[in-house]
């Protein structure tokens, strides 16, 4: 975000932290974006409804699942069968 201007650093009295702040260029393009999320969001909740189960539920359970098996170790033990 820096390389594209977006973000410019702030000085601060302590060296351990970084912090940035919007650009002029970057909060310029906040409305747009908000009408974007906003966009996005209604998009979402359109699939979810078309569903027969929240995308969002759905992922999360198959990523839970995997985490305590990977899908290779899935696909190995079909593959032995």
């Amino acid at each position: 975000m820096r390389e594209a201007g977006l973000v410019e650093p702030v000085q601060t009295g302590d060296r351990r932290m970084r912090r940035y702040r919007l650009t002029q260029q970057a909060k310029e393009m906040v409305p747009r974006l908000e009408e974007i999320w906003a966009a996005v969001a209604a998009a979402a909740d359109r699939l979810d409804k078309a569903l027969p189960a929240p995308l969002g539920s759905t992922v999360d359970a198959a990523l839970e699942h995997l985490s305590s098996r990977p899908f290779r170790e899935i696909i190995e033990r079909e593959m032995a069968e």
